[in-house]
């Protein structure tokens, strides 16, 4: 960020409109539109022999009331669409001259026909840019032009404070007249031109503390207050333009040095327009580029934050116990004589506590054998989810480090090319996770979609008849088709980018592993899965609704595993 007021500060205009003066005086207007909400562009061209550069240029004014700005710069192009002309009557008129007036922020351009231009440069709502005649009626305004055209704009002719430059003694009356307050307020409130900027600057340099009660000022420091303010004036006549950069990165203008503001840098400008001119396009620089990043950091955060309650939730999750279903299967197979068919419970004592009874839930319907069975299928099935659960929680650690990873990239990325490189980086993981949106023209795929080594895609089907779609509609000659051998399972397939030859193992591994996940043998411990390029899938029309034939297949043995799901 960077404070506006000081392109803006009176001081600055009076000193840019002279050295605009030496460049545009003798110009005509080309073109005046409007491209942008609040700010005018008007088209200079034919100019003086002073401008020993290119000869067309562009005047752009601001009046947006969070940011005015006047400066030159090289011609802009006139967009094709969401453009329109204003003021008509300036056109192919000459400059005779651009000022400021004496008393306020308000820019006069005078043209060969009488008329002025005048740029009013407030910083609030009520800054406007108006066309008016010889006897300053308005013929046209930038903005409010209905309720402001045929209206006489009245200006004031005497300055404030202007007066008291040159006294000393008038100057200390005016400051002492404002009882009770600090000394800064009564600076900017006796030569309110100023700004707040040179009054800390005019107290510093005068060895005075911004709050001190007037009244407590004294004489002599009063004195020297005003003449710190005359030296201060003498500066402004003989600007040295520059940008001083703070640490914290704020960026302020200034045509002279600025003694109070400590640790900062200073960039030298060779002139009040171009120090202008490159903080108003660093400023929109930074504007598209927090308009760029900005979004992602956000859902990264937010993404980051959801993780971590997860985490949290599973964590403190109590976990299934295959251990105690297999016990109670020991049990009841150590004491079937004692159970019957129609049975619904049986308490039995504890192999653990022999004191204690342990109260056994039965299948009525069930023989002895079967109601034990049934505890040990309970326990292989308590014991694949637990192993799920361990596999999905490592997943989800992974991803929540990676997620803390790009976050604090995201946080330390300063330019566009920075932001550039970290999407490039990780545009797969970016566009999986729905940080970054799909590029123009792609809709996603009806599949379950993966990205494994080298950031090759994997799809998989997600029923019998998604299956025959990703496998017969979808999926190329070359991409590699995988699916476990000996069980029922989802298509898969990984999305070749040039010669299948050309594929990593690795990514060919956790493809596989995938395949073997999304199967009936979730659960086991390794998997054979097939594998052949697409080419080589055939379905017969005789054969069922995900179904297919086989040629040419290698397997590989993987462990059934997901990875950067969507």
């Amino acid at each position: 960020m960077f404070l506006p007021k000081m392109i803006t500060n009176y001081f600055t205009l009076q000193a840019l409109t002279a050295e605009l003066n030496t460049v545009i005086h003798g110009g005509r207007i080309h073109e005046v539109f409007s491209q942008r909400k609040n700010e005018l562009l008007i088209s200079i061209e034919n100019l003086s022999s002073a401008l020993e550069t290119q000869s067309d240029l562009t005047l752009c004014v601001s009046v947006d009331p969070k940011l005015n700005y006047v400066y030159l710069r090289d011609r802009v192009t006139r967009a094709r669409k969401n453009s329109v002309d204003l003021f008509d009557d300036v056109l192919q008129r000459s400059i005779e001259s651009i000022g400021i007036h004496q008393s306020d922020r308000l820019i006069v351009i005078t043209l060969e026909n009488g008329k002025r231009i005048l740029f009013q440069i407030y910083n609030t709502v009520a800054s406007n840019i108006l066309l008016v005649d010889e006897n300053y009626v308005i013929v046209e305004a930038f903005k409010n032009n209905d309720k402001l055209k045929g209206t006489t704009y009245k200006i004031e002719e005497h300055g404030p404070g202007i007066d008291y430059i040159g006294n000393d003694e008038s100057f200390i009356s005016q400051v002492l007249k404002q009882h009770n307050v600090p000394i800064y307020n009564a600076l900017k409130r006796t030569l309110p031109l100023l700004g707040p900027v040179f009054c800390r600057e005019i107290l510093f340099r005068s060895e005075i503390a911004e709050k001190t009660i007037t009244e407590a000022v004294g004489e002599n420091r009063m004195l020297r207050m005003h003449k710190e303010i005359q030296n201060l004036y003498y500066q402004i006549s003989h600007p040295e333009p520059r940008i001083n950069i703070l640490q914290d990165h704020q960026e302020i203008f200034s045509i002279l040095p600025i003694d109070h503001l400590r640790n900062k840098t200073e960039k030298i400008c060779s002139t009040i327009n171009e120090g202008i001119k490159k903080i108003i396009i660093d400023k929109f620089k930074k504007s598209k580029f927090s308009g760029e990043k900005d979004p992602v950091l956000d859902k990264a955060e937010h993404e980051l934050g959801r993780l971590r309650q997860l985490l949290s939730k599973k964590a403190s999750a109590k976990p299934s116990g295959p251990e105690e279903y297999e016990l109670l299967g020991k049990i009841l197979i150590a004491n079937l004589p004692l159970l019957k068919k129609g049975m619904k419970h049986i308490e039995l004592h504890s192999p653990i506590e022999e004191s204690s009874q342990m109260r056994i839930s039965l299948d009525p319907a069930l023989t002895a054998v079967q109601n034990a069975e049934r505890y040990f299928d309970k326990a292989k099935k308590a014991k694949g989810a637990r192993e799920e659960s361990a596999e999905r929680l490592k997943q989800l650690t992974g991803k929540l480090t990676w997620l803390e990873t790009l976050v604090d990239a995201l946080h330390r990325c300063e330019t566009e090319e920075d932001l550039k490189n970290i999407i490039e980086e990780h545009k797969d993981k970016l566009r999986s996770m729905k940080l970054i949106d799909e590029p123009p023209g792609r809709e996603l795929p009806p599949f379950r979609i993966f990205t494994v080594a080298g950031g090759y895609e994997v799809w998989v089907g997600k029923s019998s008849a998604n299956n025959d779609l990703l496998t017969m509609k979808y999926a190329k000659p070359n991409d590699l088709w995988f699916h476990v051998r000996g069980a029922g399972g989802s298509h898969t397939v990984l999305k070749v980018k040039g010669d299948a030859q050309s594929v990593p193992k690795e990514a060919i591994r956790q493809a596989a592993g995938i395949a073997a996940y999304y199967s009936k043998m979730r659960n086991a411990g390794t998997v054979p899965v097939a594998y052949c390029e697409r080419k080589y899938v055939k379905k017969p029309k005789h054969l069922k609704e995900g179904a297919v034939l086989l040629e040419r297949e290698h397997v590989v043995f993987v462990k059934p595993k997901l990875l950067g799901n969507t």
